[in-house]
């Protein structure tokens, strides 16, 4: 039985982090939510696994056969800067960077303009921040935390 290696079992999810914009222009805001929210749950489960499968393989833990299109024109790069960007974790932070910026305009966490109602309160005498902005802001507060979970 031939078994992929994890590098390898992710490969797709270049792919699929491609497919994240055209699906999010026509999502409602709590569809865009829940991807956001079930994008970072399933890169943080992604994370689990590959360290359990990789072991102290070490090879392993920084190969991936994906080139990203993430990664900016060539210039000159440092070897930790090309050793990054195939790893396995920036194929996670880069799937989960794409579902935050598809679905950014659907999240509706209104930070800004939570912000600038508590810094400004007398300019913002008519409020026109959502009713259900906590859970966009949970949705967000976990991208984010999977997103710093392992630097």
């Amino acid at each position: 039985m031939l078994r992929k290696s994890p590098s390898q079992s992710l490969v797709p999810l270049a792919e699929l982090g491609q497919l994240l914009s055209p699906a999010a222009k026509h999502a409602m805001v709590a569809e865009g939510r829940s991807l956001v929210r079930n994008a970072a749950l399933m890169v943080q489960e992604l994370g689990t696994w590959v360290k359990a499968k990789a072991g102290d393989d070490l090879p392993e833990l920084t190969t991936s056969r994906v080139s990203g299109p993430s990664l900016p024109p060539p210039l000159v790069y440092s070897s930790s800067t090309l050793a990054k960007f195939v790893s396995w974790q920036a194929l996670l932070e880069s799937f989960l960077n794409a579902a935050v910026e598809a679905c950014a305009d659907l999240v509706a966490s209104c930070i800004a303009q939570r912000a600038f109602e508590a810094c400004f309160p007398r300019l913002s005498y008519r409020s026109v921040i959502r009713q259900d902005w906590k859970e966009g802001q949970d949705a967000l507060l976990l991208a984010l935390v999977r997103f710093l979970y392992d630097k």
